[in-house]
């Protein structure tokens, strides 16, 4: 013969034992076990603390950690494009972006009348000279792709004298970012370039 309670669900009282007193463990409306959660520090327990919604939140910057790494929030993507005409046997700057920033996609492109392979390119980060290389050193180096170095060929035209490179995605900067173009042959002409970066608002 069947006994009980008619819906067959038994009352159990759970407890946790607190020295040597048994207290029973609280639940809330939708039976969910409530607990009180406490940490040691030095030789006192402080209680652990939950947002709204229960989560503990943890604070990396006080954490003993060796290094911290974050990911840093860039704002809307904006264009930079134009053309320079860069003088004879000089250095030309071409653009200069200021701020902490990110390039995430550029070109660079020139057509003179005349081959003009030598002719180096140059970027610079916060004032520091990362890269430098000419069209024919590119091509020669065979850096054809995204990620080969800081720019990248993507025209070699020493028949129609085209040149083109592209910026490797996703460069960051802390403070500037600049590129220059230094003419080898004693010519002057156009160069244009159209470059997508953000700033960190």
């Amino acid at each position: 013969m069947a006994s009980g309670r008619p819906d067959w669900f038994g009352t159990i009282v759970a407890a946790g034992k607190y020295d040597t007193t048994f207290i029973p463990i609280g639940l809330d409306e939708t039976g969910a076990i409530l607990a009180l959660m406490k940490g040691a520090y030095d030789s006192v327990l402080k209680t652990i603390a939950t947002d709204s919604n229960g989560i503990m939140k943890a604070n990396l910057a006080v954490q003993d950690l060796a290094e911290i790494t974050v990911r840093t929030k860039y704002g809307t993507a904006d264009r930079k494009q134009g053309q320079t005409s860069v003088s004879p046997s000089t250095t030309t700057s071409l653009f200069t972006i200021s701020g902490k920033g990110m390039i995430y996609c550029g070109h660079i492109a020139t057509g003179p009348s005349q081959s003009q392979s030598g002719d180096i390119l140059k970027i610079y980060g916060d004032g520091d000279l990362l890269f430098t290389q000419s069209f024919y050193q590119m091509y020669t180096r065979k850096m054809f792709k995204n990620g080969d170095n800081l720019l990248y060929l993507t025209k070699y035209d020493d028949t129609d004298y085209s040149y083109v490179v592209c910026a490797t995605s996703f460069i960051t900067y802390e403070a500037s970012f600049e590129v220059r173009y230094q003419e080898a042959y004693g010519n002057s002409f156009n160069v244009h370039w159209d470059f997508t970066h953000a700033l960190t608002p």
